[in-house]
Formats: structure tokens, C-alpha cells, sequence
């Protein structure tokens, strides 16, 4: 069995939220693993990060903090970074929010996990996966594959040649 990951901060990645306001189901993996990591940790910040805004008004992090209030999480741990329009956003603009030191659990698709957690350590955060064990993410989509190739081809770009 794998050993539970040391972490101080969970961070919570956006994944797009339904014309209803309810978030995807992609989000709600994410948050269902946000809330794994939060019963084995019930004393550490919960970050989510995500700023885009949907038809409706909603915004992803506004709607990740919901849920998780909704399901049970204490207020007091929840903070929101609703700047972020991508993953390197996310990294850049949470890293802001953490004094340094702190280990960072990234709550995100597994697909999604390798260009997140190098945006993140660019940056100097020392962010972790979660076990294998708390995964519930099914396989990648050939669309998701694709765009996350994509995405990895310009945040290789951005951060050798800039903006």
C-alpha cells in the first residue's frame, strides 16, 4: 500500500462548470478527491483555483467553494483564487497565496496531473500527487489527450521563448 503523501495545502484545480451552475464531471472528481484529501488531513487550507466565467455568471471557483461547504468542509479552511483562465494561472496565482514552505497536494484529473505539477514546481511550489489509491479518474478522452499535448507544447514555449 502506498503511503499517504505529506501535504499542508490542498489545491483544487477548475475544470469547467455546467450551464446550470453545477460543476462538471471532471470538477467533481476533482472535488471528491479535494474531499479524500480533506478527511485525511481535516486541518489544512483548501485552495480552489479557477477563473473562468460561464454562462450564467458562475465562476469555477465560486462554484468549487459551494460544494465544498455543501459538503461539509468548515469555511474557515476554504480560500479562492478566481483569477486563473488557465493552469499556468493557476499555478502562478495560487503560488501567491502560499507563504513558501508549504507541501501542496494538487486535486486534478490524473491526464491532467504531470503539466500541472511542472507549472506548479516552475514556479518553486512544492506540490505533490495523491496516492493512486484516492484516484477516481477515468481514462482520457482522445480531445483531452490532445489539448493537454497542446498545452504542454506552449507552456514549454511561454517559458522558454516568454509571452
Amino acid at each position: 500500500m502506498q503511503p499517504e503523501p505529506r501535504f499542508d495545502t490542498i489545491v483544487v484545480l477548475g475544470c469547467g462548470v455546467e450551464r446550470d451552475g453545477r460543476p462538471s464531471p471532471a470538477l467533481r472528481r476533482r472535488l471528491a478527491l479535494a474531499v479524500r484529501a480533506h478527511d485525511a488531513r481535516s486541518d489544512v487550507p483548501i485552495i480552489v483555483s479557477g477563473g473562468k466565467r460561464y454562462p450564467g455568471g458562475f465562476v469555477e471557483a465560486e462554484v468549487m467553494r459551494d460544494v465544498l461547504l455543501a459538503r461539509g468542509l468548515p469555511e474557515a479552511l476554504l480560500r479562492s483564487e478566481a483569477r486563473s483562465l488557465s493552469t499556468r494561472e493557476n499555478a502562478t496565482y495560487t503560488a501567491r497565496l502560499l507563504d513558501g514552505s508549504e507541501v501542496a497536494l494538487l486535486a486534478t484529473c490524473s491526464w491532467h496531473l504531470p503539466r500541472a505539477l511542472a507549472c506548479f514546481r516552475r514556479l518553486g511550489v512544492d506540490a505533490v500527487p495523491p496516492p493512486r489509491s484516492w484516484w477516481n479518474t477515468p481514462p482520457p478522452t482522445p480531445s483531452a489527450r490532445a489539448r493537454e499535448a497542446l498545452s504542454r507544447c506552449l507552456d514549454w514555449s511561454i517559458t522558454r521563448f516568454g509571452r
